[in-house]
């Protein structure tokens, strides 16, 4: 428990591109917090990491992460400015994504949108769309269905206007056909094989499926430096279609080198492409009051590429570009995390993180010395603790005595990290608290995302609260998740999990 910070993984490609890329933060980190507006800091950190992480070689899965701060202090008035944009590293794996790559657009945080398609509580539904010669600017034809009967209320279904094919409910839009010509098309629409309906007319092309377990879309918003915002989105088909057929009159484009359509109303500009050959979707919503420079924001959409013989890093929030400062106006040392973000914790008693690969980290600790958390280099406990809660407080001493009296057994890697700090509690910073309460094992300084925030490795992890206990196997896998306090009984018993090496 107690071995040198810089003797893990040493040899490990994937963490030698981690440090690589934490060496290229450290080089664009400030000496002191910025004050200066976001258009003027020039590469980011969260560019810098895209960058340098193309390289990682680690594979995990997309999430976003929303943490629960009911255990964090009391706000202070600076909770009432407004958060510095971070940007995400974000390296196409299965699905592509997208970048908007201008200056005066400012890239906000990853957010995830929910599959409307699960939300009727009658049924799961589905969503097709067809379009004229296979062109949605000549004509659209929408068709979403769900199991129902005749006498089902208008609350129990989010199908307005449906009508009965057999047992389910279906409803129909269309763009660019009078009522006549969508109620022909509909009277053609049959149940198909591979397919739940099929639309047996001539020149009708179809466009793609969508259903209630897809999953969900993943976006990300660029403030602009004089005003307004764009959100781009990647995800399944559920409502993208509907959105282009209402919004206004559909126009053809070319985003990314797809062909695309843009409709636009006095509410603003949405663009709709598919996402290269993956049969997901790709919009942009651009608000009114940049819509003069619509042309121009699509031409800076690009599709974020990486070597394709390379395994690549998936979603991952980078560090933000500003941190707190410390009493000595020194910034918090940033963090590099590669791999998939596991889902935040609940009580619930399935954990759905058991068997995901855990984040891979990189990072210093109070002292400036690198601290790795390498989830294949052997079983770990990592520990995350914050220096205001006074359950962590009530905890470390437990800790403290049980990497003494060996409960902490010698063969397991033990890291505390210690997040989401606050410079409005009393005992801040917490390098004094970690040292009074007596703990000299390992510790990562976890990255900033605000007062009393969960840090960017807490949100990699799925925090919700603290203390936080996450057990990794020797198979790089996430074995157990516990939060809050527990007794000594309770970690002796989280340990025997593991068969002790040989």
């Amino acid at each position: 428990m107690n071995e040198s910070p810089n003797d893990v993984s040493s040899n490990d490609p994937v963490f030698a591109r981690l440090r690589s890329a934490l060496d290229e933060v450290a080089a664009v980190a400030p000496a002191r917090p910025l004050t200066t507006a976001p258009h003027q800091r020039g590469m980011g950190l969260g560019r810098v990491l895209a960058i340098a992480a193309a390289a990682i070689l680690v594979v995990g899965g997309v999430a976003a992460v929303a943490i629960n701060r009911n255990n964090s202090p009391a706000a202070s008035p600076s909770d009432t400015t407004p958060p510095t944009p971070t940007e995400p590293t974000l390296i196409r794996s299965e699905v592509p994504w997208y970048t908007l790559a201008s200056p005066e657009m400012v890239p906000g945080a990853i957010s995830t949108l929910p599959n409307p398609l699960a939300e009727n509580p009658v049924g799961f539904e589905t969503s097709m769309a067809w379009a004229r010669n296979g062109d949605p600017a000549d004509a659209l034809f929408l068709l979403r269905s769900g199991p129902g009967s005749p006498d089902m209320a208008p609350a129990d279904t989010s199908l307005v206007g449906y009508q009965m094919i057999g047992d389910q409910a279906v409803a129909v839009w269309s763009y660019g056909l009078s009522a006549q010509e969508q109620a022909n098309l509909l009277e053609q629409v049959q149940p198909g094989s591979g397919l739940p309906w099929v639309l047996a007319a001539e020149g009708w092309v179809y466009l793609g499926l969508g259903t209630a377990v897809d999953g969900s879309a993943i976006a990300q918003s660029y403030s602009g430096t004089a005003g307004g915002a764009v959100t781009i989105s990647v995800g399944p088909l559920f409502n993208q279609f509907l959105t282009l057929a209402t919004v206004g009159s559909i126009e053809p484009v070319t985003v990314a080198g797809q062909d695309g359509w843009k409709a636009t109303t006095a509410d603003g500009v949405f663009v709709l492409w598919p996402a290269a050959d993956s049969g997901y979707w790709a919009t942009m919503t651009i608000d009114a009051s940049l819509a003069d420079r619509t042309d121009g924001l699509i031409a800076a959409v690009a599709e974020v590429e990486v070597d394709p013989t390379q395994p690549t890093v998936e979603t991952v929030l980078a560090p933000p570009e500003t941190v707190l400062a410390s009493p000595n106006d020194t910034p918090a040392t940033p963090v590099v995390v590669a791999g998939g973000v596991l889902p935040m914790f609940t009580d619930n008693a399935t954990d759905p993180a058991i068997g995901l690969p855990a984040p891979a980290v990189v990072g210093h600790d109070f002292d400036g010395n690198e601290v790795s958390i390498n989830p294949m280099d052997g079983a770990h406990l990592v520990i995350f603790v914050a220096h205001w809660c006074p359950h962590c407080n009530a905890e470390l001493p437990m800790l403290v005595q049980a990497a003494a009296d060996g409960t902490l057994p010698a063969w397991l890697q033990v890291t505390l990290v210690s997040t989401a700090e606050s410079a409005s509690a009393a005992n801040y910073p917490p390098q004094p608290w970690l040292a009074e309460q007596g703990w000299i094992g390992r510790v990562i300084q976890d990255g900033n995302e605000g007062d009393g925030a969960a840090g960017t490795i807490a949100q990699a992890y799925g925090a919700a609260g603290w203390p936080y206990f996450v057990l990794i196997g020797g198979d790089g896998k996430v074995a157990a998740r516990v939060i809050g306090e527990i007794t000594p009984q309770d970690l002796q018993s989280l340990i025997a999990t593991f068969p002790r090496p040989r």
